[in-house]
């Protein structure tokens, strides 16, 4: 199975150091023709994915990096989006405002379809077509 990731990302200024940053806003999958939309934090159950995502996106975007990191509105860790320089978290919040600015950035090709068609099945089978 063929599968592309789509990535959306969105400028923002760090409500922690006030730098300018960038996160990804936006992830959209196509899996052998089927399309399926979910953020950052769909992917907690699946750092696999979050670091093969995270490992093709270029610098000169100016993202920050995707990993766990707690939340205090949340209760809990998360895969999330941070700040370039200084690692603070965006949550989800941030990236729901964000998508007014955002752009297609770049697709990706993972090397391998398995834990995507994972990822997509738990999306579609979830209340709200999200995982957190």
């Amino acid at each position: 199975m063929d599968v592309a990731i789509n990535i959306f990302v969105a400028p923002s200024q760090c409500w922690s150091c006030g730098a300018d940053t960038s996160i990804i806003t936006n992830l959209m999958m196509d899996l052998a023709g089927e399309e399926t939309a979910f953020c950052v934090g769909d992917l907690t159950d699946y750092p696999e994915l979050a670091e093969e995502i995270a490992t093709q996106i270029p610098p000169e975007l100016g993202v920050g990096a995707t990993k766990m990191r707690p939340s205090a509105t949340m209760g809990r860790a998360y895969m999330s989006n941070g700040c370039a320089p200084c690692d603070a978290i965006f949550g989800m919040h941030y990236e729901i405002h964000a998508r007014y600015d955002e752009r297609h950035a770049l697709t990706i090709l993972p090397s391998a379809a398995a834990g995507w068609a994972d990822l997509v099945e738990a999306l579609n089978a979830s209340d709200d077509g999200h995982l957190i």
